[in-house]
């Protein structure tokens, strides 16, 4: 909203054009004074920000939210471009310029404007990456946001004076030797680690980092924020639940390696035992990215009549789904952003640690005693559900405490951050450059409606010769009626008749003809 000023616009008269023109540039004016004018020498901080965006995972298009959203309250003027993996699906999602690594150009253009140059989420992992080629691939093309491509970002933002912070990361089990080497690499170069647990910082420090650029703190997302939404309540009203008088929990699971064979069967067991002593139970299952439906859909097809897993599913859409966890009561989950989320909404959580970080999570949330290992059989998940829901309210007290210790070390992490960006800010403020934003999303959508074209002119043609098969089909369906109707007529009978008599006729005669002779 702009100032509260009377615009001076006057009514009538001669002087109209003149002041819808003072009025104008008086709107120009309050909106330059808030940094709002892109392409103005008003005060403006670029931050960009490395992360595995635009591909619809929820956890990390969560932390880019919670980045931009906080940057763009407690900077003036700050707006971050984005480098991740789907340009578009960033510019259309999340409302948010984006490039790619890929692309090194614009990189090193968005580089020079910015103050800071961010990595944030779980990308310092080595464990399932299989295409990385490790120190050489610092010089490769390759577009992957794995560690050799974080390195090769932090050493572009290192030749453009923009300080490289890997804000509220995590990391493991770095045991690839190029991979340390790397994140060695990262710190000579100036870059500052700030860890959402000490497990990572320790992985960090193992690498030869300096302790000093080295700081233990917590995850940015406790910093985040839930807003009622339209969404959840027609969805509760759909499902017929009312939150007032149901507790509703949620269940986040996803397919990996490290799952037993039997485990839609395990979990399918536990709930139906579980909801049928607590009638008052819901489960819903929140999908956090679109491969987790199908084996929600198996354990709800395994469960007996009487049972349910309702299915919860925004979509592409964040704040829906962060809405949905801080109204359940408590939750069974697998996915790191679902335990997170509810745990900073002080909701219980019975986890299973299919990955180190889940696990470190767990800890640091004083909730280890309902984190269940991947082969935890029916009875074992029965028993931390039925804890969690025998003392939810005791348990949330207690998660009150930590989750609030764990926002407190969130805010000095961002506060650390601030002072980052603030000594590099002055020196980068003013103009920036109109063609920065909107050198790659442009080309990219041309190639996109040029493709969208392609594909059209490829359907009309498949659709032609389509509508020709059918016509061909049509004149020989009716050639065939044409032909047995004639076959079945009397006068083909007759006809038929008429030819045959002579034929025979002849026949017979050619055989006379023929017997004396061989005789």
């Amino acid at each position: 909203a702009f100032e509260s000023r009377r615009l001076p616009v006057d009514s009538q008269g001669p002087f109209l054009d003149g002041s819808l023109l003072a009025a104008l540039e008086s709107v120009r004016e309050q909106l330059s004074e808030r940094g709002l004018m892109a392409g103005l020498p008003a005060p403006r901080t670029i931050v960009s920000v490395l992360g595995y965006v635009g591909m619809g995972n929820f956890g990390d298009e969560y932390i880019l939210a919670t980045v931009d959203r906080r940057l763009r309250e407690l900077i003036r003027g700050c707006s971050i471009v984005a480098v991740g993996e789907n340009p578009l699906h960033t510019l259309r999602e999340r409302g948010i310029y984006s490039i790619t690594l890929q692309d090194k150009r614009v990189l090193d253009r968005v580089l020079a404007a910015s103050s800071a140059a961010l990595v944030i989420a779980g990308l310092l992992f080595d464990q399932g990456i299989r295409w990385s080629i490790g120190k050489a691939e610092l010089a490769s093309s390759i577009p992957h946001t794995d560690i050799a491509g974080i390195a090769a970002y932090v050493e572009l933002a290192y030749m453009n004076d923009a300080r490289p912070v890997l804000y509220g990361i995590g990391a493991g089990p770095l045991d690839v030797a190029d991979g340390r080497s790397l994140v060695r690499l990262m710190g000579r170069l100036g870059a500052l680690f700030l860890t959402r647990d000490e497990a990572t910082a320790e992985l960090i420090r193992a690498c030869r980092v300096r302790n000093e650029q080295v700081i233990s703190l917590a995850d940015c997302a406790f910093l985040g924020s839930a807003s009622d939404t339209s969404f959840v309540d027609e969805w509760f009203a759909s499902e017929g639940i009312d939150p007032a008088s149901r507790r509703v929990v949620a269940v986040s699971l996803r397919e990996y390696e490290n799952a037993p064979g039997d485990f839609a069967e395990r979990v399918a067991a536990a709930i139906s035992r579980v909801q049928a002593a607590h009638r008052d139970v819901v489960f819903a299952a929140c999908i956090l990215d679109s491969s987790d439906r199908a084996l929600a859909e198996r354990i709800g097809e395994l469960l007996p009549a009487q049972a349910v897993l309702r299915i919860f599913d925004a979509g592409e859409r964040i704040e829906p789904v962060v809405d949905f966890l801080s109204r359940c009561s408590a939750g069974l989950s697998m996915r790191y952003h679902a335990s997170l989320l509810l745990g900073s909404f002080c909701k219980p959580c019975v986890g299973l640690g299919y990955l180190p970080k889940v696990v470190s999570l767990y800890e640091d949330l004083g909730q280890a005693d309902t984190l269940l290992s991947m082969n935890a059989d029916t009875a074992e998940i029965i028993a931390a559900l039925e804890s969690v829901l025998a003392f939810d309210a005791q348990r949330a007290f207690a998660l009150t405490n930590r989750v609030s210790e764990l926002r407190k070390k969130s805010g000095e992490s961002e506060s650390i951050l601030l002072d980052a960006i603030a000594s590099i800010a002055p020196a980068k403020r003013g103009e920036i450059p109109e063609e920065l934003f909107l050198n790659c999303v442009a080309n990219d959508i041309a190639e996109k409606d040029r493709l969208r074209a392609q594909i059209a002119r490829e359907r009309r043609s498949v659709e032609e010769a389509r509508a020709r098969c059918a016509e061909v089909e049509r004149e020989r369906d009716a050639a065939r009626g044409e032909v047995e109707e004639y076959a079945h007529s009397y006068s083909y009978r007759v006809g038929s008749t008429l030819l045959t008599l002579p034929r025979k006729l002849r026949e017979a005669l050619s055989k006379g003809a023929k017997g004396p002779k061989e005789s």
